[in-house]
């Protein structure tokens, strides 16, 4: 009974804050989305990439389900296993899989997945701040750290950048586990060390399941953990090292498609210089960030690199850490937890320079990794390297709050003595005055608005009998434009699922670009010849073609011939292909089995 109470009092200790982190997470996540919260379910934040996420994990969703085959996705038709030309994202549409049980649409899962990414970042955070340091006022900070403030906003671009509660709780599986080794913390409280490496084994599944470049991270912040408590790990260093192993393993089974798709497709493999523009950029934020963005702002999506500004509360707190990392290595008897976090920072930092600048470049431990380590060049993001470095600092900024927080429980006693409800209280108001700090740094102007809802011509699509895939027009991909319009008409595609010769990813095959140009000729017998080949049997002229476009003939339904009219949706129209006998062969297109 007395060891119950204990871990219901302890539980209830950690109520508070853990309360306070999450309100503050969803206040500020809410309110950075507010020009997107009336039309929660009918679309997206940015311009580029987000409809094209939740396309992912809507498609991804439905393969868990068994509705559709998995990599062979059905943008980019007739080209076979396109869920590879970008991140598959599985690991976050298994576990955002009850939001679509629960109806909701693409754009809303996605929605809702930025604010339940920041949640679980700051939960994460906190859950390393307080196995490192053991003071709740200092795992709020980490928290907040890891999950507020200007860079992690930034990372909202991509959800795949928001989900990374398991970098985090991949440090602190492995710091529990060596202090149990070490004999210096027992956690009681906890599971037993099997559960824990059990536990360890799935995190690194589960994040390396979210993103490739994950996958690298967990194990690099593994690395770095277990190297810092070499000493205290002992024998169990074979066992946490066969967790992380595991957990590699089982995430690893999704990325062997992506081999295929190296070998068949021309260009799938980026050069280093091609890549540059993508490392980090600590000198600049996002122009819409609302403190900063006036004189350090660059555009979202532009050639300056990752946004990687921290804010000055960041900086304040890694500076107090760094110059108070002594007096905790005194007071705690071990430096380790400064350690880690200047190790992690310096790690991140040395990946997140990418080339490199001047005669540095291609001689960066990026670089080297990125001609030399097989699959590294995957990585093509060097910038997302700071997202290590952010745990780092999150580390360093627990102990500077850890060290302030024990500094005022040590002041003599006298007429002015502190009591210890009194120095909670204070330690407390430190962590709010840091958490309101990051909130106000990370507050950013509404972004662009882009729909993410099925028009009704997609509706009708859905109805049609029969089967046969999709052509949306105008298709193409040599411009902004083109993407553009290519990637609203992906997420659209989410109503029907039929396949599509339209696409957006972050390649591009070369059958896309052919057969997109032998199409300007609709409805010529060509055309026709390579839509029936390819088992194209729709073909939408949507309100983005213009008088001055190649299909412009196919707005007027008596020139459109012998095309078939199904109806007009909305100033769309809908055509069926007609039945063709085409000899096997024809249209042939690279790499297209």
């Amino acid at each position: 009974m007395g060891s119950d109470r204990t871990g219901i009092g302890r539980r209830r200790r950690h109520a508070g804050p853990v309360a306070g982190l999450v309100a503050a997470a969803v206040g500020s996540s809410l309110w950075n989305l507010r020009g997107v919260l009336d039309e929660w379910s009918t679309a997206v934040p940015t311009r580029l990439d987000n409809r094209f996420q939740a396309w992912v994990i809507h498609w991804v969703q439905g393969a868990l389900m068994g509705e559709h085959p998995l990599y062979d996705a059905a943008t980019f038709a007739p080209a076979h296993g396109t869920l590879t030309f970008s991140d598959h994202l599985i690991g976050l549409a298994l576990v955002l899989l009850p939001l679509r049980w629960l109806g909701l649409s693409p754009a809303a899962v996605f929605n809702t997945a930025i604010v339940l990414g920041v949640v679980l970042d700051a939960l994460a955070g906190y859950a390393l701040g307080y196995v490192l340091v053991r003071r709740r006022s200092a795992a709020v900070v980490c928290g907040a750290v890891f999950a507020l403030g200007p860079v992690p906003w930034l990372a909202t671009m991509h959800l795949n950048l928001v989900w990374r509660p398991g970098l985090a709780l991949v440090v602190a599986l492995g710091w529990v586990l060596a202090d149990r080794a070490g004999g210096r913390h027992r956690w009681p409280g906890l599971p037993g060390d099997r559960a824990l490496l059990a536990g360890l084994a799935a995190v690194v599944a589960w994040q390396g399941l979210v993103s490739f470049f994950y996958a690298v991270f967990v194990l690099i912040v593994a690395t770095v953990a277990v190297a810092v408590r070499w000493r205290d790990l002992g024998s169990g260093r074979r066992r946490v090292a066969g967790a992380v192993v595991v957990g590699t393993a089982l995430s690893a089974w999704s990325y062997v498609p992506y081999l295929t798709t190296r070998r068949e497709q021309s260009g799938f493999e980026w050069e280093l210089e091609d890549v540059a523009f993508l490392r980090a950029a600590p000198h600049i934020v996002e122009e819409a960030n609302v403190v900063w963005g006036g004189w350090l702002g660059r555009p979202l999506f532009g050639p300056d690199g990752f946004h990687a500004f921290p804010g000055l509360v960041v900086i304040a707190l890694v500076v107090a850490g760094l110059a108070l990392a002594r007096s905790w290595r005194r007071r705690e008897g071990s430096g380790a937890v400064p350690l880690v976090g200047v190790g992690l920072a310096l790690v991140g930092a040395m990946g997140a320079l990418g080339p490199g600048w001047g005669r540095t470049t291609g001689w960066t431990p990026y670089a080297l990794a990125f001609r030399f380590v097989p699959g590294f060049s995957a990585i093509r993001a060097s910038g997302r390297f700071v997202l290590i470095v952010l745990l780092g600092l999150a580390v360093v900024a627990a102990v500077a709050v850890a060290e302030v927080a024990a500094r005022i429980e040590d002041r003599d006693g006298g007429e002015r003595e502190i009591r210890p409800a009194g120095r909670a209280r204070i330690a407390g108001a430190l962590a709010a005055l840091v958490v309101a700090g990051l909130v106000v740094e990370g507050a950013a102007r509404p972004r662009d608005v882009t729909p993410a809802a099925p028009r009704p011509v997609d509706v009708a699509l859905a109805e049609a009998d029969g089967p046969g895939g999709v052509v949306y027009l105008p298709v193409g991909f040599d411009g902004l434009g083109d993407f553009d319009a290519q990637e609203a008409f992906v997420v659209r595609s989410a109503r029907h699922d039929r396949r599509i010769v339209n696409g957006f990813a972050g390649f591009y095959p070369e059958s896309a670009r052919v057969l997109a140009d032998r199409l300007t000729g609709l409805p010529d017998d060509v055309s026709l010849d390579c839509l029936a080949a390819h088992d194209i049997a729709f073909v939408v002229v949507t309100d983005r073609v213009g008088p001055h476009s190649p299909w412009a003939d196919l707005l007027d339904p008596d020139a459109a011939g012998p095309l078939v009219l199904v109806g007009s949706f909305d100033g769309e129209l809908l055509y069926r292909v007609p039945d063709r006998d085409v000899p096997a062969g024809t249209c042939p297109l690279p790499a297209v089995r």
